[in-house]
């Protein structure tokens, strides 16, 4: 599994939502990435460095980190210009925060359906193509925001770990426990 945390504060999970979904993924191989070096990623390299399993790794380019792709199951990463690219290569799992999840989810050539939808409203759409990619999300009023976002950012606050982890574990590996790679 690749973890993209790359991409504008404005669209990114809390620095403990991001802790908690790496760790969710504990007992698979998983390989967490960045476009840079922010505080955020030093922390979360700082708490997994003594785990063999969860690797950070920066690359210097999309197109090195798309090698990376081809041998892998999944790519989770935040909506934008990495989850566009690198979902011709990958089953992509994108998280969306502001921004219009029917515009800009994993593209390719195939309609989306409703796949999960929590109690609380988060939803989950999944794609009728080759790689079936999953956009997760949070339907709300404003959705449309493209990117100016708010101050609030409910879209966000309101999307738990916990639903797109159990998504990704039921649709994604079809097992009840991290027992495949």
């Amino acid at each position: 599994i690749i973890i993209h945390l790359g991409t504008t504060p404005l669209r990114k999970l809390s620095l403990l939502k991001e802790e908690q979904l790496i760790g969710m993924f504990e007992g698979r191989k998983v390989l967490v990435t960045d476009p840079g070096s922010p505080e955020n990623y030093s922390h979360l390299n700082e708490i997994y460095k003594n785990n063999n399993e969860i690797e950070f790794m920066l690359f210097g380019s999309l197109e090195e980190m798309a090698q990376y792709c081809i041998n892998s199951k999944l790519l989770i990463c935040y909506d934008g210009g990495q989850a566009h690219y690198l979902s011709q290569f990958i089953r992509t799992a994108a998280i969306f925060g502001p921004g219009s999840v029917s515009l800009w989810k994993p593209f390719e050539f195939a309609g989306y359906t409703l796949l999960e939808k929590s109690k609380s409203g988060e939803e989950a759409i999944i794609s009728n193509g080759k790689f079936r990619h999953i956009a997760f999300y949070f339907p709300m009023w404003c959705r449309q925001c493209f990117d100016v976002g708010c101050s609030e950012v409910v879209c966000l606050r309101d999307l738990s770990v916990t639903f797109i982890y159990n998504v990704i574990r039921k649709y994604c590996f079809n097992d009840s426990h991290n027992s495949n790679n």
